[in-house]
């Protein structure tokens, strides 16, 4: 049989457990990854997952937001503003925050928002697994071909981040 983790809290005391089962034996741990967790202390900030929220703005008779620094994260949700020049929501990448090229994935399609489909106003989106890893991001207004797509008026963008 092979060995089994399981976490949970101690009944007696509320405290976190966790506890291995080997051969049908129990051995309690009080550690995790190292940390003591004996005391119900918080996990240590090393193992916590970060998170921040951010406004892009793409400005009126633009098609890119400013420059996002995505070095720490690996999810995006957007949400998306109240009006919106009908387009679709791509992601442009950068190694350096100054040049940015269009985001393909391996198959060769723009990663885009919305599985490639325009955007609705007032709704929020899971940005694609693609772009975890990039440096720098820009929100990319474009017109389903590879082009931009101007919008008519400032357009802010409220961006969920999380490691």
């Amino acid at each position: 049989m092979p060995a089994q983790i399981i976490t949970g809290r101690n009944p007696n005391t509320n405290q976190p457990s966790v506890a291995s089962v080997i051969d049908g034996v129990v051995q309690t741990n009080t550690t995790l990854g190292g940390a003591d967790i004996s005391d119900a202390s918080p996990l240590p900030s090393s193992i916590q997952r970060y998170s921040n929220t951010v406004t892009a703005t793409i400005a009126n008779g633009a098609a890119v937001s400013g420059a996002i620094d995505f070095r720490p994260y690996t999810m995006l949700v957007v949400e998306m503003p109240v009006a919106w020049t009908a387009a679709r929501l791509a992601i442009r990448a950068s190694h350096d925050g100054v040049t940015f090229l269009p985001l393909y994935d391996d198959m060769g399609n723009l990663v885009r928002f919305n599985g490639g489909a325009a955007v609705a106003v007032g709704t929020a989106y899971v940005a694609p697994p693609e772009i975890a890893g990039v440096r720098f991001i820009q929100l990319w207004s474009e017109d389903g071909a590879g082009g931009n797509a101007n919008q008519d008026n400032n357009r802010f963008i409220v961006c969920h981040l999380k490691a």
